[in-house]
């Protein structure tokens, strides 16, 4: 951990030893058994349970042990966010919710019952809104904890996501091969296409791009270290790049095959910049880099999609235009405007959209989702909705320009870089479908959020073989040089 030892009470001192095993624990049941799409379930239950002693090992170490104040003020942010269904739960007087949007129906049923209105909370399914909030625990969880592990310990949850993805190519393989039932753990849902551990091809498409800049960056980390083994390792990482490209591929999901496209040449662009910016030791040329880099891109765009493009392409081919996305985004939106400003409630969608749904969108056996989680977040949490995604973006914009700006080594932005990437293809899926609130996806998208956030406060660790470029031939400094700067004592 980044905390020392000696910085913990006698009575948690063992909490350097059981924290990096609690948080890969963590990590893989969320992985493996957060791939459902119906919350409130055992497979999400149980990946909450899992998480739970280290969410409170972290409150604990956050509440008791001395902590740098970026740490304390980040869980803040994450505190307030956790505020907005917190409120949706407070019960109201019946002389205050009944004046509330959209609430006249639930009035009518009590006075034709002739019962006696009682206080009721701003949700109209205070259930759902209780899985939502419970539900973000293990992806707040791994991020925090992410944010509070060295190099060489993020290193390795960032190749357990890789272990994790890879073993979905196989299973997806094997699904679409020979046995089609085949580890559908979840429900066989559309048991033509490859879903992995997941119930829809869509998500299992968001976990290989969202992974894919993971071996890129690592490729290219060992193209430019000194080891005897750097070629041999940026060929193994190149080749991971190639087999989770295919896996896109074979999940057959058009925003997919976009986002992982998009991914894959947004990471590269940004190793290209990074490699003009800094350069090794040795006396070789990043020009060896690029072209090593633009051969995977070549063998990507040749092998695999003579491999596999033909199942993507055939649904390209079909009518968008009668996609029932639009009409469910629609009638969410008339639900939105019905609700507005204070929104039914996180986790309501599903009895809400239920009463304005048109029975052309009818389809087996209900809209569990709006399919645009931009457009639901509105709607269920109102302007608070709203704001909460302008926040997030805020956020997100400032850490990112952040961590670029800062005086770090390549390794650092590097990261970013793939931590960014892969966010933001989730955030763009999340308006056409709904990645951000599987468990799984969820907890992926915290790591790779966390990989931003370190390289834009969490103090640098000395890092090898990485030296800026300098116009003019400038003297850099040694501390610079290396990527040690650390951040002031606070």
């Amino acid at each position: 951990m980044v905390q020392a030892e000696a910085e913990y009470p006698s009575f948690l001192a063992p909490v350097h030893v059981i924290f990096f095993p609690l948080c890969v624990v963590t990590l893989l049941f969320a992985l493996t058994f957060g791939g459902g799409q119906v919350a409130g379930r055992w497979p999400d239950a149980l990946v909450q349970l899992v998480s739970f002693p280290l969410f409170i090992l972290l409150v604990g170490s956050l509440l008791l042990c001395p902590q740098p104040r970026w740490l304390r003020r980040i869980a803040l942010v994450i505190g307030l966010l956790w505020a907005l269904p917190l409120l949706q739960l407070v019960p109201l007087p019946p002389w205050i919710w009944t004046h509330l949007p959209g609430r006249a129906l639930v009035a009518h049923s009590y006075e034709v019952a002739g019962l006696d209105l009682p206080w009721r909370p701003l949700s109209l399914n205070p259930e759902g809104t209780v899985f939502s909030l419970v539900s973000l625990m293990p992806a707040v969880t791994i991020f925090l904890s992410c944010l509070m592990l060295d190099q060489a310990r993020m290193r390795v949850i960032l190749l357990t996501l890789l272990g994790f993805a890879l073993a979905n190519v196989v299973i997806g393989m094997v699904q679409i091969t020979f046995w089609r039932r085949f580890m559908r753990v979840f429900g066989r849902g559309d048991m033509r296409f490859a879903t992995g551990l997941y119930t829809n091809r869509n998500n299992l498409a968001a976990l290989f791009y969202a992974t894919l800049p993971i071996p890129m960056v690592l490729a290219a980390i060992q193209l430019r270290s000194r080891s005897d083994t750097r070629f041999l390792s940026f060929a193994v990482a190149a080749l991971v790049s190639i087999i989770l490209f295919f896996g896109i591929l074979t999940a057959r999901s058009r925003a997919g095959f976009a986002l992982g496209t998009i991914v894959l040449l947004g990471m590269l662009a940004a190793l290209f910049m990074l490699n003009a910016v800094y350069r090794t030791h040795e006396g070789s040329s990043s020009r060896w880099a690029k072209l090593a880099l633009g051969t995977v891109v070549l063998v990507v765009f040749t092998v695999v999609f003579d491999l596999s493009f033909g199942g993507v392409a055939s649904r390209l081919d079909s009518n968008i235009g009668s996609d029932l996305r639009w009409p469910m985004a629609a009638t969410t939106f008339e639900v939105l405007k019905a609700y507005f400003p204070f929104g039914s409630g996180l986790g309501s969608f599903v009895p809400v959209y239920a009463v304005f749904q048109d029975n052309s969108t009818l389809i087996r056996p209900y809209v569990n989702h709006a399919h645009n989680d931009w457009l639901e977040l509105v709607m269920e949490g109102g302007v608070a909705g709203l704001v909460l995604l302008v926040a997030v973006a805020a956020m997100g914009a400032l850490a990112t320009l952040a961590a670029f700006r800062r005086r770090s080594g390549y390794q650092y932005k590097a990261y970013a870089a793939a931590g960014f990437l892969a966010a933001v293809a989730l955030l763009l899926h999340s308006a056409l479908e709904y990645p951000l609130r599987i468990e799984s996806l969820m907890v992926v998208f915290a790591v790779m959020c966390s990989l931003v956030v370190r390289a834009a406060i969490v103090p640098i660790e000395p890092e090898a073989s990485v030296r800026p470029h300098r116009r003019r031939h400038r003297r850099v400094s040694s501390a610079a040089a290396e990527g040690s700067i650390a951040l002031p004592a606070e």
